[in-house]
């Protein structure tokens, strides 16, 4: 043991006192370990559909010139194959398919039909990938990730700074986050970019907490020029910052606002941004498929779909404001610093009671913030462990586990003897399944948010951040 004390002192010491401090940081063993596993799984694994629509959107701008935000006005695809998201995304994966493009010469097909032709011709447009699975494309599926992977590693430092710093917290980021297999799949595997946006909120939390205002409001902004969610926890900051820098509201709107406004901006590019924006917002607020509501994933409205015709009612814009304007309300009287974290936390969870659509991987969304109430007593460990546990048996038993396996590997995961053959006999799972564990995850969040609304805070928060305060 004391040789291999002396060895590590010697390696430390060998190193840039910078490094040395790295290393010798208590929380690098689990960020290192997480990120090194993402890295191993990122270039052989994919969302097969999802990342080829990156791809795509690559190909497009720079080998067709051809629209993303509406492809359809510009060649013969489908309104699907379409950019569907705020921009910042779109601001990554341009110019990492560029970088990949000039890097390994790729050159494309005369026509860009010959690139969702595969959808065309099996009349599923959901095969449309598999004429798009260029060489290297291991390396633009490392490439794409990598901004997620860092995210993810942010997040996990994030956990510990918000958490306290302390040896539980380390082990919670460790088993939480970096080491969460759920957190890897959508992240590594799959590619979902949910974990920047994250990033983003968690970051504007922190530096409320630490009252840097402006900070939080360029951070809020620029999550929510990411994926929409973020911005579900801006009422919530603006009641705290109400009863505590009631002269700051105008500020943080003002900063909020034009980091949304400078991201979306960017969409003039392109043709037709604003129709964009108002077909992003409206659809994002009701969604559907051709005119018909959607209810799908973890939603618990998937039990709608036993009627005929299934509802066709603007859900989330009735059922948010009661959901969320109970648990402000359940916050008014107990709203400091303290308690921030559970009212935003609380917050997020109302979506999910709320929106017709939760796919799996939107679960991730609050596990970070629910990882550091968990390491403060404000929910049960076995609440957090089921964030992670539900959608990861919902994500394995819709999905082919070969599906998750790049094209490049494995091109087509229904054709792949014996692995194929030994799925199509075991993943066959009950219809009922995908209607239990949508509802066993709705009264999941209900027990969260019921824990976090009965909570007892301590408002003896240091400094001046506690309740009530007036004009700055």
């Amino acid at each position: 043991m004391n040789v291999k004390l002396t060895l590590n002192r010697g390696v430390l010491q060998a190193l840039s006192p910078r490094a040395a401090r790295i290393i010798g940081h208590p929380l690098f063993p689990a960020l290192f370990s997480g990120t090194l596993i993402r890295f191993l799984l990122a270039p052989f694994t994919e969302q097969r559909w999802d990342n080829y629509v990156y791809r795509l959107m690559g190909a497009y701008v720079f080998g067709y010139g051809i629209n993303p935000l509406f492809p359809e006005r510009g060649c013969s695809c489908l309104p699907i194959l379409n950019y569907s998201y705020p921009p910042v995304w779109l601001g990554f994966i341009l110019p990492l398919f560029r970088f990949w493009q000039l890097t390994t010469g790729f050159q494309f097909p005369a026509s860009a039909d010959s690139l969702w032709a595969g959808g065309i011709s099996s009349n599923n447009i959901f095969q449309a990938y598999r004429s798009f699975v260029p060489p290297n494309l291991p390396l633009l599926d490392l490439l794409f990730k990598t901004p997620i992977i860092l995210a993810d590693t942010g997040i996990g430092y994030l956990i510990w700074l918000l958490g306290g710093k302390s040896r539980r917290m380390v082990k919670l980021s460790l088993l939480g986050w970096m080491l969460n297999p759920y957190a890897i799949t959508i992240s590594a595997v799959w590619g979902e970019f949910d974990s920047i946006a994250i990033l983003f909120l968690l970051l504007s939390i922190y530096y409320m907490t630490k009252n840097r205002i402006s900070w939080s409001g360029f951070w809020l902004g620029l999550g929510a020029a990411t994926k929409i969610f973020p911005g579900l926890i801006l009422p919530g900051l603006l009641i705290f910052l109400l009863f505590n820098r009631r002269g700051q509201i105008p500020k943080y709107l003002g900063i909020f606002s034009a980091t949304t406004a400078a991201a979306f901006s960017s969409l003039i590019v392109f043709p037709y941004p604003l129709e964009y924006i108002g077909r992003l917002l409206t659809g994002r607020a009701s969604p559907s498929f051709y005119g018909v509501t959607q209810f799908t994933g973890l939603s618990w409205m998937i039990v709608f779909n036993a009627l005929s015709p299934p509802p066709q009612l603007p859900f989330f814009l009735i059922l948010l404001p009661v959901t969320l304007g109970s648990v402000l309300a359940a916050y008014w009287k107990k709203l400091n610093v303290n308690s921030l974290l559970g009212l935003l936390a609380a917050s997020l969870l109302c979506f999910y009671l709320s929106y017709p659509i939760v796919n799996v991987q939107y679960a991730l969304w609050p596990i970070p913030m629910l990882t550091v109430l968990a390491a403060k007593g404000k929910i049960r460990n076995i609440v957090l462990a089921g964030f992670s546990a539900i959608p990861t048996v919902m994500l394995y038993t819709s999905f082919n586990p070969i599906y998750m396996i790049s094209p490049a590997l494995i091109f087509d995961e229904n054709n792949y003897p014996p692995a194929s053959d030994v799925v199509q006999q075991l993943w066959n799972f009950p219809s009922a399944l995908f209607v239990v564990l949508p509802l066993i995850f709705a009264v999941l969040v209900i027990v969260a948010i019921r824990a976090l609304t009965r909570s007892r805070w301590d408002a003896n928060a240091s400094g001046s951040e506690t309740r009530p305060r007036g004009r700055e």
